[in-house]
């Protein structure tokens, strides 16, 4: 197995695969990993270090990854008390996001990009897909309560 380079990705001609590795219960080290053989459908990763704002050098902005799952028998719906995940399923999952080119001459090792929480689960027990939204810890750190501190002159 080797290591991917800038020339497998910027080839004219190439595939990239998907692995992203689920970890429903972070004190179990094995994830839960899913990619286009079995339950990954769909991908969207956006990466970008600042969005449009009137401040002339944007805004600091956090990381998306947003991902359709097969959800078959209900296996990704939180309400579903015959799923494996039930009870698991909730906001602040860790995925982590990997990817790949394919080449027919040898295996190539997965690039990691990023670890998100999850921030959206929308799967019905009877539905066909999971559809699930996930951030890097920016998003945390930009909706969370800011502590005010007493400030007192000694």
């Amino acid at each position: 197995m080797r290591a991917a380079t800038d020339a497998d990705f910027n080839s004219r001609s190439r595939q990239i695969e998907v692995k992203l590795d689920i970890y429903f219960d972070v004190r179990i080290a094995t994830p839960f990993t899913v990619s286009k053989s079995d339950y990954l459908i769909d991908v969207e990763w956006l990466e970008e270090i600042s969005a449009d704002s009137s401040n002339p050098l944007g805004v600091i902005s956090s990381n998306e990854l947003s991902f359709r799952l097969f959800n078959k028998d209900g296996i990704f719906s939180p309400t579903n008390t015959l799923s494996p995940h039930y009870g698991k399923i909730k906001a602040g999952i860790i995925i982590a996001l990997y990817i790949r080119t394919v080449d027919d001459t040898d295996e190539v090792e997965w690039t990691q990009l990023g670890m998100y929480l999850t921030t959206g689960w929308d799967a019905q027990i009877t539905g066909t897909y999971a559809d699930i939204t996930a951030n890097d810890i920016w998003y945390y750190l930009f909706n969370t309560t800011m502590v005010d501190y007493p400030v007192t002159k000694i």
